[in-house]
């Protein structure tokens, strides 16, 4: 199957499957199209249900409503903010006594610390689950499968890892991108006809003095694929990936220093020795009990010395669409605890010592007495 990218798209393919160790990588624009392009060509049917975490950006169960397939939010593990496997399999359980087909699970890896894929491929292997890892957040991580007895990038039963390149994840086109990932060479090449209008050859290829003049369209297809402009862009990133993450590690182990001696504050687990952390986001957890802010409070107070944080995520259970679609916070108790304690701290790979200590010191002020 030919590429139908430019150039510069097929050089970032290329050099990113070998930096991930995988077959095969179809530049898309943006991410959320590299889910819903899994998503059909996973041979998951409409009316079916896929396993989602409620902590997670909206874009990971939006694109089974597209396809018709049902989204059911599953609570996160309080440790680190990934899919909890203890209620996944209550979910899952749930589900199938009234009878709805569970046939798939898509595993969020948050904040750059990849979920430990070995409890995912044991319930996908027992229940017969099609796995699509949402991978936004983990350039350049990694975790230690006990299963597989090494370090892996990707789940091996996995058909697809979909990874962002939006302007504030790890690497970076300055705008909108993603990548799939598969092994599977039917996967990828259904991918490829698809993410072009289900064009049988694209213009680089036409216009090319070997390139045919006339193109069939032999089925339905989109308009997501990535720009060369953009995959240029990406392919001098990619160069600099793994000198970036260094960057974000060290800024965290300062935020880290710099913040001791603040006793309300926590951190989510990082368990170094079986993870590689991408450090896309450094996210610490407010002890409301402690401090005498809110979290709300304290945001806003923040934004008033130039400090302007964020929250990852507000779970999905939170969203008035998915209340109207019948997800009870009561199901949910870690994800809607732990959503009134997190922060994400300002982080990029070019801060400052200087930047991350003014950040820790104006906490420091406002949780004096925490």
């Amino acid at each position: 199957m030919a590429n139908k990218t430019g150039q510069w798209c097929k050089k970032f393919e290329q050099a990113f499957a070998k930096y991930i160790g995988v077959k095969h990588c179809i530049s898309i624009n943006p991410a959320t199209a590299a889910l819903h392009l899994s998503v059909i060509v996973s041979g998951i049917c409409p009316g079916e249900a896929v396993l989602v975490p409620t902590m997670t950006f909206v874009s990971t169960a939006e694109i089974l409503y597209y396809s018709y397939i049902h989204p059911i939010l599953v609570d996160c593990d309080p440790k680190d903010l990934t899919m909890s496997a203890q209620d996944a399999r209550y979910k899952l359980l749930q589900a199938r006594a009234k009878g709805i087909r569970v046939t798939g699970v898509i595993p969020v890896h948050y904040a750059g610390k990849m979920v430990q894929m070995d409890w995912v491929e044991s319930l996908a292997e027992e229940f017969g689950l099609k796995i699509i890892e949402d991978a936004a957040h983990c350039c350049g991580s990694k975790y230690f499968s006990s299963r597989h007895n090494k370090w892996l990038t990707k789940c091996p039963t996995s058909l697809t890892q979909c990874y962002s390149f939006y302007c504030t994840k790890c690497i970076t086109t300055g705008g909108e991108g993603g990548i799939v990932a598969t092994d599977s060479d039917e996967l990828a090449d259904k991918i490829r006809i698809l993410f072009l209008h289900g064009l049988s050859t694209n213009a680089w290829e036409r216009f090319s003095e070997q390139g045919e003049i006339f193109y069939d369209v032999g089925t339905l297809g989109y308009k997501y694929n990535l720009t060369d402009m953009a995959a240029a862009m990406e392919c001098v990133q990619l160069v600099k990936a793994d000198h970036l993450r260094e960057r974000r590690t060290q800024a965290v182990a300062t935020y880290k220093e710099a913040l001791k001696g603040i006793s309300c504050i926590d951190y989510l687990q990082d368990e170094s020795e079986y993870f590689v952390h991408a450090h896309h986001l450094f996210v610490i957890k407010l002890n409301t009990k402690q401090a005498p802010l809110s979290r709300n409070q304290l945001l806003q107070q923040l934004k008033t010395y130039h400090i302007v944080p964020s929250v990852h995520w507000k779970p999905l259970h939170l969203h008035l669409f998915y209340q109207k679609q019948g997800f009870p916070m009561s199901d949910f108790p870690n994800a809607t605890h732990v959503f009134d304690q997190i922060i994400s701290l300002p982080l990029f790979p070019d801060i400052t010592e200087e930047q991350i200590y003014y950040v820790a010191n104006t906490l420091k002020k406002l949780l004096a007495n925490g």
